[in-house]
């Protein structure tokens, strides 16, 4: 079951959140729910965009849409053919059937959207949902530029699964998360690094993707 939503302490900008769910909504085919973030001493401006792992699979098919073939030809290169084919025959499965309409226009009205949330001051953060946790793994949007948009938002699908087991790990083993997060919103840090790899709370993510 594929599910998204829409994290907010409180509702200051209801046209601009609206344009954000439409947006998504247009993209993958599935109209995000409403969730409540906890709010703490300041600051509460603060827009969560929530996915599952297989709601990430519609969202890379838009962005690989934007970026076009040659973002597909890098990846493969560098990850290997190998497993960069697993990785796309994953995403595959888990966007087949659904009723999302993807193309370049529809990513760019989610850009947009982003954009105008932050210029009203607001953060945005594209999250991860971890399971039994009312936490998020989150990576905060800090440019306009629709390309590096579409390329963090790439990676960080691709490294969907790798970021739930990440945390899994960590709790099966008995290990804690920060109490306080590592972002503003108090999502669980995701960071990209220049060569395109992935990091959850510090620790670099490695795709396994066996025949």
């Amino acid at each position: 079951m594929r599910t998204i939503e829409l994290g907010i302490v409180y509702k200051p900008f209801p046209e601009e959140l609206d344009e954000i769910t439409l947006a998504v909504s247009k993209l993958t085919g599935l109209t995000p729910s409403e969730e409540k973030l906890f709010g703490f001493a300041g600051p509460n401006d603060v827009v969560q965009i929530i996915l599952d792992a297989a709601s990430w699979a519609l969202v890379l098919k838009g962005t690989v849409a934007f970026l076009g073939g040659k973002f597909l030809s890098s990846y493969i290169s560098e990850l290997g053919k190998h497993a960069a084919l697993k990785t796309i025959e994953v995403f595959q499965e888990k966007e087949s059937n659904s009723e999302s309409n993807i193309d370049a226009d529809s990513f760019m009205e989610l850009v947009v959207a982003i954009k105008k949330l932050r210029e009203k001051g607001q953060t945005v953060t594209i999250a991860v949902k971890l399971p039994d946790t009312p936490r998020n793994a989150g990576f905060i949007i800090e440019t306009d530029n629709p390309r590096d948009i579409a390329r963090q938002i790439s990676f960080i699908a691709i490294h969907t699964e790798e970021i739930q087991n990440s945390y899994q790990a960590i709790i099966n083993k008995g290990g804690k998360v920060p109490r306080t997060g590592n972002n503003p919103d108090m999502s669980l840090k995701i960071e990209l690094l220049e060569n395109g790899d992935v990091t959850f709370l510090g620790e670099k993510l490695k795709l396994d993707r066996e025949a």
